[in-house]
């Protein structure tokens, strides 16, 4: 198993502490792995007043940004997670392909 991935889809809830708990069954033990987690909010997220001027200040820092390297407004609002039910995989690319130099 080592090196190999495996992607698993759940639903879980946040509670009212901002805290995330997640216990997935897993068929090995013993074992460390590294996690990846995507959120996908099924309805809009209500930020905690404590964090809600740091939220929003990044928020608009990086609508900023994506405005000056132009992109349009919303644009991965929009679009992230778009291919979430159905990612994108990369067939193998074959064998490389010995040129000769140039001189």
């Amino acid at each position: 198993k080592v090196g190999n991935m495996e992607s698993v889809k759940i639903k879980a809830h946040v509670g009212t502490d901002g805290i995330l708990k997640l216990e997935l069954p897993v068929d090995v033990v013993d074992t460390d792995v590294e996690l990846v987690i995507v959120m996908h909010f099924l309805a809009k997220p209500l930020p905690t007043d404590t964090n809600k001027k740091a939220a929003t200040a990044i928020f608009a820092q990086s609508r900023d940004e994506a405005r000056k390297n132009g992109w349009p407004d919303g644009f991965f609002e929009r679009t992230y997670g778009v291919f979430a039910d159905n990612p994108i995989e990369r067939e193998p690319q074959g064998e490389f392909e010995v040129r000769d130099a140039i001189l």
